[in-house]
């Protein structure tokens, strides 16, 4: 790939939109953030709670069905109505709500690791237990991987493409890659972009526990995930959805759009060592910031910030803490 500033289509952020544990829109989240808050806690007031051992998760802020038709919350899955309400954010954000755009020069691309196995679980136990006819009829579009993708679509007249990208932790940046490569082809002029999920069903977080991977600081659930500490024991799983509008800088600057950032440098690779675990010397990590780097043309000392993925699992050779 040539470099960046060879290309006639440098790619721009113009929308923020997002919905978390922090709070349910950009301003909240960041807002909480700045004051230290944490998102994490017991997840003792589910009704399935008291048939499974103490967990720890991060509920989002805000119900997504409070911002959404009664259409919308009986056809979206929970994963699907996270995505819409930071989309419609981000998209307003970018001053593109007033339906002025060309709907064929509109992507989007939204992902997920898991999305929302809810729908497709209970629909199989509804089968079982009351029979086929009271399976819902929405059940598979709800549970499908690209639902939260064509979700909104809809949402913002998208007619270019719909697409979602499946790579566990990273989908939701590889959707912006994925975005950003479109409209450095020229392709598009605009792509709403991200991740949303929605995690916390018994089921994904009984498999995460028999994997060993939780956290289990259950004394201390706002402190449960310290990616970076020596006593680090697991992970927690959270739910929510982080959107972007990203733009061909020459479509932004023609209609006067606010520039938040501009995404410059891509870099993928991939390790091809362990299904769960990173290869141990970092060799894939630190071939993908190597190109990112070039395809930026920036140089090292220019970073100032490396937001890295930090799932806070522990090593392999440590004890798990007793319970």
């Amino acid at each position: 790939m040539k470099n960046r500033q060879e290309e006639n289509h440098r790619v721009v952020v113009t929308g923020l939109g997002e919905t978390t544990p922090l709070g349910g829109n950009v301003a909240d989240t960041w807002d909480a953030m700045l004051r230290g808050e944490s998102g994490l806690g017991l997840l003792d007031e589910e009704s399935w709670a008291k048939d499974l051992p103490p967990l720890l998760g991060g509920r989002a802020k805000s119900e997504p069905g409070t911002g959404l038709d009664h259409q919308q919350r009986r056809r979206l899955s929970r994963s699907a109505q996270f995505a819409v309400v930071a989309a419609a954010e981000a998209w307003a954000d970018a001053g593109l709500d007033d339906g002025s755009t060309a709907p064929r020069r509109v992507a989007v691309v939204v992902s997920a690791a898991l999305g929302d196995m809810t729908s497709i679980i209970d629909g199989w136990e509804t089968l079982k237990t009351r029979g086929w006819r009271r399976v819902p009829p929405m059940t598979v579009p709800m549970s499908m991987g690209n639902g939260s993708a064509a979700a909104v679509a809809l949402l913002v007249n998208a007619r270019l493409g719909v697409h979602a990208t499946v790579n566990a932790c990273s989908s939701g940046t590889q959707a912006l890659v994925t975005a950003a490569e479109l409209i450095r082809r020229g392709d598009a002029d605009i792509v709403v972009a991200g991740g949303a999920e929605a995690p916390l069903h018994p089921m994904v977080l009984s498999s995460f526990a028999a994997m060993r991977a939780l956290s289990q600081r259950f004394d201390d659930p706002a402190s449960a995930c310290r990616p970076y500490d020596a006593d680090r024991d697991g992970m927690v799983l959270g739910e929510g959805a982080g959107i972007l509008v990203l733009e061909s800088e020459r479509h932004a600057r023609e209609r006067g759009a606010r520039i938040y950032a501009e995404l410059a440098g891509i870099g993928i690779t991939s390790d091809a060592y362990h299904m769960v675990q990173p290869e141990p010397n970092g060799t894939g990590t630190a071939a993908a910031v190597r190109a990112s780097l070039a395809d930026a043309g920036v140089t090292p000392a220019d970073v100032a910030h490396f937001n890295a993925n930090g799932t806070a699992t522990a090593p392999a050779t440590r004890p798990r803490r007793a319970r």
